[in-house]
């Protein structure tokens, strides 16, 4: 294998997925297998470094203080890279990389999305599916102008996961949502969360909202404020259950 991930294609992985005739198992492994293939592939001087951040949240107790990185990256073939990943005080970690990449330059809104789970190791789920971007310029133009300096909004589905060993989890199936606002003074709020397709109804899985100002000190941009997870709550509801968190980070 010597193509890249971005010559391999999220939309081809995505379609060759969806359609072709072979049986799910042999299917789903050949896909995992291009996947791990084509990323250790990546040249270093194809990577493009964007902004990233590292923060810490607590909750005010040690079950829920963790430390999250935040990295935003370009590959090859116009594919748009992000990771986090939580370092937890009590052991272990939880980390997510989507890759998106535009599907036609008619269609610049809509893109083909590849999510990699990495739950206390580098590959523990892969998913496919679509992403859909909508346009902000509603909220960043005229009269709203001069209160938001800065907007993204996303949803997207993610039908299809495999896991490790190649295997396609049929119980699985994903609909979400992201949203950014920036404000003047530094503010921002942020807000994301899913849930999951099911026969038995539509339980929430996780999201947050955040809202912090940010500020220079010693020549870096630190960033303060609250921080909701969003969480399942015991009953599997569609309406989360929010645990109150402060949220400290520093970008780079």
């Amino acid at each position: 294998m010597n193509k890249t991930i971005g010559n391999l294609g999220l939309a081809s992985i995505l379609a060759s997925t969806v359609l072709s005739p072979q049986s799910d198992d042999s299917l789903l492994n050949a896909s995992s297998i291009n996947i791990v293939n084509t990323t250790k592939t990546i040249s270093p001087n194809k990577f493009s470094f964007d902004n990233g951040d590292i923060g810490v949240f607590t909750s005010g107790n040690k079950e829920g203080t963790y430390v999250e990185s935040n990295l935003f990256y370009g590959l090859p073939e116009k594919v748009k890279g992000y990771t986090f990943l939580d370092a937890y005080v009590e052991g272990g970690y939880y980390g997510e990389t989507t890759l998106t990449r535009e599907l036609h330059s008619h269609l610049e809104n809509l893109s083909a999305r590849t999510q990699i789970i990495h739950g206390d190791k580098p590959l523990s789920e892969v998913g496919f599916g679509l992403g859909l971007d909508i346009p902000t310029k509603f909220l960043t133009e005229g009269s709203l102008g001069n209160l938001i300096k800065g907007a993204y909004i996303n949803f997207d589905f993610m039908p299809i996961w495999i896991n490790s060993s190649g295997n396609k989890i049929d119980s699985k199936m994903l609909a979400g949502y992201s949203i950014g606002l920036d404000f003047p003074h530094g503010i921002s709020m942020f807000s994301f969360g899913e849930w999951h397709i099911g026969k038995s109804g539509v339980p929430f899985e996780y999201g947050e909202v955040n809202l912090a100002k940010s500020f220079n000190l010693l020549g870096k941009e630190f960033s303060i404020g609250y921080n909701g997870q969003l969480s399942e709550g015991k009953n599997r509801k569609a309406v989360p259950e929010v645990t109150h968190r402060a949220i400290v980070r520093i970008k780079f």
